[in-house]
């Protein structure tokens, strides 16, 4: 029977693995939300809660829109079958705006819980960029520390969804391809 400390070392070092790797997947849409968020809040004049939630359900929007999209067409392409454009023009436009209404309702949903973590994701990414650099950062500081957060809340992210709600994984990923359908 292995030892207790044992299995809690390779349990840590395989947590802080997927968060790493995870994060690097995280990070081009983190980055795309920052610019988004500048852009809208220098536009608008917005607060930083709106900009950071109006720049997150954008990329929300974007990333299940093209989970909705990949999924399905890899799945008709793999077996061979041509795409189903048979349907007349009224039906394929009545479906496609329920499917832009569904994708933005569930997107709306996934943004909402990503709040938290983007709130305390900011926290950390400000203690980081103030340990790192006494003032205003480097470019090269800034992309550490963000990269350090990210991983940071990914990790206690992952921790909290496979500790605490065991079944939060598969109930998400549930919600974003059954839900409203």
């Amino acid at each position: 029977m292995p030892d207790l400390a044992y299995v809690l070392l390779i349990s840590l070092f395989s947590l802080l693995k997927l968060s790493f790797l995870l994060s690097l997947a995280f990070l081009v849409p983190v980055l795309l939300g920052i610019w988004l968020k500048k852009k809208i809040s220098k536009k608008e004049k917005e607060g930083w809660l709106k900009s950071a939630f109006i720049s997150t359900e954008i990329i929300c929007f974007l990333a299940v829109l093209l989970a909705y999209l990949y999924f399905p067409l890899s799945t008709y392409l793999q077996n061979g079958a041509s795409l189903p454009y048979e349907m007349p023009i009224a039906n394929f436009l009545i479906f496609m705006a329920l499917s832009l209404i569904r994708t933005a309702f569930v997107s709306l949903a996934v943004a909402l819980m990503l709040m938290p973590f983007i709130l305390v994701g900011n926290f950390i990414l400000e203690g980081i960029s103030e340990r790192i650099s006494k003032g205003r950062p480097s470019s090269l500081q800034y992309f550490i520390s963000l990269f350090l957060s990210i991983w940071i809340i990914v990790a206690v992210a992952l921790l909290l969804a496979m500790s605490l709600f065991k079944s939060s994984i598969a109930a998400v990923f549930y919600f974003v391809f059954f839900a409203f359908g």
